[in-house]
Order: structure tokens, then sequence, then C-alpha cells
């Protein structure tokens, strides 16, 4: 995962790049932010997702160290979208309106970006 100056997302802090196996969310926030998603596996769309604010994952690193690490923000919604893709859920799952499912074209027009999907 990572999320460098990213065009996606512009007003998010970078993720420097980090490669975990087996990632599992341990322990969850009860409090829920909702925020903008898209994925590269099925571009051109967003959806408002609840998240928590913050999670605390445990993985093994390519090197095979066990790690725990707890993130916050952006960094705890990257985590816990990809973990959904390991679990077999897509970001339209944790959706709680799909009414603010839109193309990006919609999106950007909305919005008065320029957001674009690349991979």
């Amino acid at each position: 995962m990572e999320c460098d100056s990213n065009k996606r997302y512009p007003k998010v802090n970078s993720v420097l790049l980090q490669t975990y196996l087996n990632a599992r969310i341990v322990k969850y926030s009860k409090r829920m932010e909702n925020g903008w998603e898209g994925c590269l596996s099925i571009p051109g769309f967003r959806g408002v997702v609840p998240r928590s604010e913050w999670v605390t994952f445990e993985a093994v690193t390519p090197e095979g160290k066990k790690i725990r690490k707890t993130v916050h923000g952006f960094e705890a919604r990257i985590v816990q979208h990809e973990i959904d893709h390991l679990n077999g859920l897509f970001y339209v799952d944790r959706m709680s309106d799909l009414k603010t499912w839109t193309h990006l074209d919609e999106f950007n027009r909305r919005f008065k970006s320029n957001v674009k999907d690349k991979k």
C-alpha cells in the first residue's frame, strides 16, 4: 500500500510504500469517519464509505518479521480497504448509502476537480 502525492486524494498526507503478508485487523476504533473511496480494481467510480478512525493490525513483513501497528486517518482507511480485499470485500460492500456511488466524471463535475484513475 502506498499513497504519495496522489492526485486521486489530493488533500491527504502521503503514506509511504509498505508491504505486508497475511494482514488482519485486530482492533478498530468505535468512532467512524465517512470518506470518498475508489478502487483501481474497478476504476472510474467513487462512493462514500464509513471507516474506523484508527485500526490496529498484525501482519508479517516480506522478511518474515511479525508486526503489530496502529494507524490513524487516511492510512487507517487504506489498511481497511486493502484488508477488505483479502477478505473478499469491495468498498461498495461497506457503503451505508449506495446513492453516493458515482462515476468519476460526475464526481469531478460535482466537486470541480480533475481526479483521474491510473493503474
